[in-house]
This record gives structure tokens, C-alpha cells and sequence, in this order.
């Protein structure tokens, strides 16, 4: 179970999960499906799953994976995640799935209690020890399947570009300096109104050259939010544009947050070198993995990790 240690990264994911819902899985659109090169990369694992094995689903977030099991199986679907929000709508998705609120890399289970443990974009953000993990709840000739983040591939390499933009926002002073302004348009005093424009309007640059580099993300959100409803400002009161001025500040801290959080979690060729040793010393018979390309992104999504044990 969670520890004190833990709910900083507990409530970190509980926001996401609330808030997002489906469209915080990765690659996964707002149907649900996923991209079909990752779930063909899952249905083909899963031709093999035979009778009345246990399935372990560590990291599981709400259930991408179970959604590539075969149509009828015997399997018992167990899921381990840190975020109860996650495992709620996993548990609307699948039932008869027992699911245990932990941490990927300390978990309630027996040692060899599964035949197959599978993850997809989760284990990797409990680090190195989650994989050990892994291989110590893995039955002797079981299976491990597993989908994680890759060093500079095509969604940590979005990532790093989203967190670099949202960074602006706060070494420019965004949001301060235009809470500065509508505090000081509301009292009136001209020359003060001007100070506080020629402060702004210099953070107003700064970002509107983040919304060219990327244009999408919370710094474009904020960038047309602000402008827009200053531009309307008659319709509004200055308290009501000040509080929606605070709940982005708050909005990205938690971005910046989960972002640099997201980033550290992916791993680079010299680490899956590491990874691969440190599973093989906890009882994996054979480690593989490489890179998991896709159509229609150049840079690979994934380290595709396949075990026995």
C-alpha cells in the first residue's frame, strides 16, 4: 500500500486521472482505441495466453492493456496501480478484475503468484526497482510484456517540448505580472497602468514566442485565455479574471510537474542495458527489447520489453 512517501506522486496521478480520464492514456484517441500498431504489438503477445493463467496488470492506469485480451479467455485479471482513480474506471471497464491501490515497485503479491505481468507507460515511473518487482511476482516460465517510455522518442521528445514551453510561463512572470495589470486598470492610476503594461507586455512576447514554437499546450491556453478575456474585460470582473489567473498558475505547476516527472521516466539504450541485467539477476531466464516504431511518427513510441522467467 501507499506510504507517506508516497502521496505526493498519489495525489499527483489522482489529478490526472480525475481530470483526464481515457484521454490520459497514451495513445489511446477519445474512441479508446488505441493506436492499432500498439495493439497489434499487444494481441500478438497475448496469442499465447492459454487456460486459466493469472494476468498481472502492474502500473495498469485505467486498463489499456486488458483491452487487447482475446475476446473469450479463462484468464483471472489482476491490476496494480498507485492512483485509486485510475483503478475506479478500470474496474467500471473490467469487472471481475481484483485491483490493489500500491506502488509498482512494492506490491502486496506472492512471490511467482502470475503467469503473465504486463505494463504499458507505467512501471517505468516507479524506476529500476519496479521491474525487479515485476520479475519477483512472474511464475517460473511466465511471461513479461511490457510498453515504456524511450529517451528522445517521439513522446518524450513531446514531452521535453511541452515542458520547455510551459517552463516560459513561469520564468517570464506570466501570470503575476498580468494579475499585476488588471489589479492596477482596476484602481485607475494611469502612470502605474503604464508601468505595469511595459512589465507585461515583455512576459506577452515571451510567451506568444512559446504558442509559435509549439502551438498547442497549457502556454497556448493560457496565452489566448488571458488575451481574450482581456480584450472582453468590460464583461468581466476583475476578481473573476484574477481567479481564473490563479487556477492556471496552479494548473501549471501541476503540468511542469508531471511533465519533468514523465521525462525522467524515460529510459535510454545504456539503461534498458542495466534494466536487462538487474531482471536477469532477479531470475529472468531472457530479457529482449528494442524499440517500438509505429506508422506515422519517424522517432520509435516505446521500449517494447518482452521476458520468461
Amino acid at each position: 500500500m501507499t506510504s507517506d512517501t508516497d502521496l505526493p506522486v498519489t495525489n499527483e496521478w489522482a489529478s490526472y486521472w480525475g481530470e483526464d480520464s481515457s484521454s490520459g492514456e497514451v495513445f489511446v484517441g477519445r474512441d479508446g482505441q488505441a493506436h492499432p500498431d500498439i495493439a497489434k504489438w499487444w494481441t500478438d503477445r497475448f496469442a499465447s495466453l492459454h487456460g486459466e493463467c493469472k494476468v498481472l496488470d502492474l502500473a495498469s492506469g485505467a486498463g489499456s492493456v486488458f483491452k487487447h485480451l482475446p475476446a473469450q479467455h479463462d484468464a483471472q485479471l489482476f491490476a496494480a496501480d498507485i492512483s485509486e482513480q485510475a483503478l475506479t474506471l478500470l474496474k467500471e471497464r473490467f469487472p471481475k478484475a481484483s485491483t490493489q491501490q500500491c506502488s509498482a515497485d512494492s506490491t502486496p503479491y506472492q512471490d511467482k503468484q502470475f503467469e503473465w505481468v504486463v505494463s504499458q507507460f507505467g512501471l517505468e515511473y516507479a524506476g529500476d526497482s519496479a521491474f525487479v518487482e515485476a520479475v519477483r511476482v512472474l511464475a517460473a516460465g511466465g511471461h513479461l510484456n511490457m510498453l515504456c517510455h524511450i529517451k528522445d522518442g517521439h513522446i518524450d521528445a513531446r514531452n521535453q517540448a511541452h515542458l520547455e514551453q510551459a517552463q516560459v510561463i513561469m520564468s517570464s512572470d506570466f501570470i503575476p505580472l498580468a494579475r499585476d495589470l488588471i489589479e492596477r486598470i482596476t484602481a485607475g492610476d494611469r502612470a502605474k497602468i503604464e508601468a505595469a503594461a511595459a512589465k507585461f507586455q515583455r512576459a506577452e512576447q515571451q510567451l506568444a514566442q512559446a504558442c509559435q514554437v509549439l502551438p498547442e499546450g497549457i502556454h497556448l491556453h493560457l496565452y489566448q485565455g488571458f488575451r481574450q478575456m482581456f480584450e472582453n474585460r468590460a464583461q468581466y470582473a476583475a476578481a473573476d479574471i484574477n481567479a481564473w489567473l490563479d487556477d492556471m498558475y496552479k494548473d501549471v505547476e501541476r503540468n511542469i510537474h508531471r511533465l519533468t516527472h514523465m521525462c525522467a521516466a524515460a529510459r535510454s539504450v545504456e539503461q534498458l542495458a542495466t534494466l536487462s541485467e538487474q531482471m536477469q539477476a532477479a531470475g529472468c531466464a531472457s530479457v529482449n527489447y528494442e524499440p517500438l516504431q509505429i506508422a506515422g511518427h519517424q522517432a520509435p513510441v516505446a521500449w517494447a520489453i518482452k521476458a520468461r522467467k
